[in-house]
């Protein structure tokens, strides 16, 4: 997955290490999927887009 990301990354990201924020980016799916196996609660992938999108967004790199 890392280096999936960090190819995608690569063209979008100019102020960032694409390295580091692929890294990232698989932190926060790995913490999704341990949250919603560990949680009695549903689990909203809608929830866990707008996070990703956030994130994203503060980096500079919009949604196409």
């Amino acid at each position: 997955m890392h280096s999936n990301l960090k190819h995608v990354l690569q063209p979008l990201l100019t102020s960032h290490d694409p390295d580091q924020v692929s890294h990232e980016i698989s932190n926060l799916i790995d913490g999704f999927w341990i949250r919603a196996s560990v949680s009695n609660d549903e689990t909203d992938s809608a929830e866990a887009m707008t996070y990703m999108e956030n994130y994203l967004q503060r980096l500079g790199i919009e949604r196409p």
